[in-house]
């Protein structure tokens, strides 16, 4: 993905969506910013009283980005 954005001269962000009960993720943060590329890990965004941002089934998203099966 980062290969491909270089190419296209297209800028990557990478956003996490935080697990029902999110841990943090420093290892992904420093690979981020080692690469150049721009992160946004939602788990340490203030709520904002509309109510959760983790998927109701807390699972792996899928590659178009839902919630995976299993």
């Amino acid at each position: 993905m980062v290969e491909r954005c270089r190419d296209e001269n297209i800028p990557l962000l990478l956003v996490r969506l935080p697990p029902r009960h999110p841990k943090p993720f420093p290892a992904l943060e420093k690979e981020m910013r080692m690469i150049g590329d721009n992160y946004l890990d939602l788990a340490s965004a203030p709520p904002d009283g509309d109510g959760p941002i983790h998927f109701p089934i807390d699972s792996y998203i899928d590659t178009c980005g839902r919630p995976a099966a299993g």
